[in-house]
């Protein structure tokens, strides 16, 4: 599973592509707020590399990471009447 991901990312392919979007904006995310809470940017890296490990590990932990995302930033908005 993790090397068939990896091959696709390396490759290029569309979905190798949506993965390495995903995991370029949850890594850039999770520095941002790592860094702020934690304070120390060597930190916040060391906490991004075990997160992308478990992601990368645990695939299905992504599509709950982004869905809670849109949910708070989108959720009101979706439910508005």
């Amino acid at each position: 599973m993790i090397f068939m991901i990896m091959l696709d990312i390396v490759l290029g392919t569309i979905k190798g592509d949506v993965w390495l979007g995903l995991l370029l904006f949850l890594g850039i995310t999770a520095y941002a707020w790592a860094k702020g809470k934690l304070g120390d940017a060597s930190i916040a890296v060391a906490f991004v590399l075990i997160m992308g490990s478990i992601f990368i590990n645990h695939t299905e932990f992504v599509w709950i990471i982004m869905g809670a995302y849109l949910f708070k930033e989108y959720g009101k908005q979706i439910f508005k009447v």
